[in-house]
């Protein structure tokens, strides 16, 4: 998809918006961009004719029920069939923690080789009550694809904070990678202030933003199955020579059957994020019986509980 910025070519041209119920077809919508400390983006943006020809187009909100999930957000979207099943809140720009590692993977992938060594900085000692960490310490070694795995599957900030340094050169420069690769994605509803999602004024994204986002990740086998994995073990060398071995569990209760979803729902694996400002959130790639696959996502629930129950109340629409 292909997004440009309202310029002095196209000011004399009148812009209808159209309101859509499926995917692939080609429309024009105006779709405003503001929050604070991101002013340069501040500005309207045109969706432009045939760029919607292999996403899906969120229809009119009303057609669904909002009362249905009492979550701030969520949406369930059919790759196959390029349809959305239920929207709500779709493109509200708000906090989301730790799905943010979803483009710190992405541009990870995009630009780094996953055997490159990396020996981690001052970057790792990340002093914020409940950050969840893998406890790296400064000159600790581990290859790209061991971060990546840390960041993904245990959702270690450190791991991401690492990544972001080794592969961007400072933690600066990763996060304007990660806004380049928003806005080349069309995702004109994010802003990333960090690499690992921890809770920062500005820092925001919308569903379909991410629905954009993870889209693109599943492109790479890596990916897929690395957010499959219930576990990971991991040896890596620390900074005096010695070497440290560590099992990291997901922190997807599916994944580790702490949670089932409906009959003849498949969950392959996704992303899980949790702080005091976006609430308990959770992006997943399944399958239905027939094997046609669906993302499905919630932000904002008020407790883990609220979290897969609500979910599961998604993935009824696809179940058995």
């Amino acid at each position: 998809m292909i997004w440009r910025k309202a310029a002095a070519s196209i000011a004399g041209l009148i812009l209808t918006a159209n309101v859509l119920s499926a995917c692939g077809q080609s429309y024009l919508e105006p779709y405003q961009v503001a929050y604070e400390g991101y002013e340069e983006l501040n500005h309207n943006l045109y969706r432009q004719t045939g760029m919607a020809d292999d996403r899906c187009v969120v229809a009119d909100e009303s057609v669904f029920d909002e009362t249905e999930i009492n979550a701030s957000a969520a949406a369930l979207f059919c790759l196959d069939s390029e349809t959305v099943l239920y929207s709500k809140n779709s493109f509200e720009p708000m906090a989301f923690a730790s799905l943010t590692k979803l483009m710190t993977a992405l541009v990870t992938l995009k630009n780094a080789d996953l055997n490159q060594k990396i020996t981690v900085g001052e970057e790792v000692l990340i002093a914020e009550p409940g950050a969840k960490l893998c406890y790296f310490q400064p000159g600790d070694t581990l290859t790209v694809d061991q971060l990546l795995r840390a960041s993904l599957i245990y959702s270690g900030n450190d791991a991401a904070a690492a990544l972001a340094v080794g592969v961007g050169g400072t933690e600066k420069a990763f996060v304007k990678m990660m806004n380049e690769e928003a806005e080349q994605l069309g995702a004109t509803s994010t802003h990333f202030e960090n690499p690992h999602g921890l809770d920062k004024e500005g820092h925001v994204t919308s569903i379909y933003d991410l629905y954009l986002v993870f889209t693109e990740c599943l492109k790479y086998d890596t990916f897929r199955e690395i957010i499959s994995s219930a576990s990971y073990d991991c040896t890596y060398q620390k900074a005096d020579g010695t070497k440290r071995t560590v099992t990291w569990l997901s922190t997807n209760e599916y994944l580790k059957g702490e949670k089932n979803p409906p009959a003849g729902v498949n969950i392959y694996g996704g992303k899980t994020g949790t702080t005091p400002l976006a609430g308990n959130c959770l992006m997943l790639y399944v399958s239905d019986k027939t094997g046609r696959t669906y993302i499905s996502v919630i932000l904002g629930a008020s407790d883990s509980e609220q979290l897969y129950d609500e979910m599961n109340k998604l993935l009824e629409k696809i179940a058995e």
